[in-house]
C-alpha cells in the first residue's frame, strides 16, 4: 500500500503548489474512488469529517501552520507505483481544476460527509470517521467522473 506522505509529494509534484485544504479534499477523493473501484483502500489513515470537510490528521499535523504547500519533504513521489500513479493522475485530472472552496461544497453536499456530521454541531470538529463503507455505498452509485 502506498505511504500517505508519498502520494501528497505526488500530488504536489504532479499538480504544483495548492492550499492544505486542497490537499486534504483530493485526498478524500483519491480514497473514495480507489476503495470505490478497485475495492480496497488506496492508504491506511482514516478520514475525519471535520466542520468544514474531511481531513486526514496524519497530513493536518504536518501542515496546521500552513495555507499553501508545494512540496511534501516526508515524501518520496518516486515510491508511487505506476498502477497507483495512473489512478491519482485520472482522479486528479478531474478534481485537481477545482479550488478547495469548490471542492469542500461538492464533498459536503455529498452523503458519506453529511452522515458522519450529522451529529455534531456545524462549526466544530470531530473524531467521527468517513468510513469506507459510507463511501463505497454512495460511490458506487456514481459514475467516475474521469476515465481510467
Amino acid at each position: 500500500m502506498t505511504n500517505i506522505h508519498d502520494i501528497a509529494a505526488y500530488i504536489l509534484q504532479n499538480q504544483g503548489a495548492m492550499s492544505t485544504m486542497k490537499l486534504q479534499r483530493l485526498m478524500y477523493y483519491l480514497q473514495a474512488w480507489h476503495i470505490t473501484l478497485r475495492g480496497k483502500p488506496l492508504y491506511q489513515e482514516k478520514i475525519l469529517a471535520w466542520a468544514f470537510g474531511p481531513i486526514v490528521y496524519e497530513l493536518f499535523k504536518e501542515h496546521h501552520r500552513l495555507f499553501m504547500v508545494s512540496q511534501w519533504p516526508l515524501g518520496d513521489a518516486k515510491k508511487v507505483v505506476e498502477n497507483d500513479a495512473d489512478f491519482i493522475m485520472a482522479v486528479l485530472s478531474y478534481y485537481g481544476k477545482y479550488n478547495s472552496e469548490k471542492l469542500s461544497e461538492i464533498i459536503n453536499s455529498e452523503e458519506p460527509w453529511q452522515q458522519a456530521r450529522k451529529a455534531f454541531m456545524i462549526a466544530s470538529d470531530s473524531e467521527q470517521i468517513i468510513t469506507h463503507e459510507a463511501m463505497q455505498a454512495f460511490y458506487r452509485d456514481q459514475p467516475p467522473p474521469f476515465k481510467l
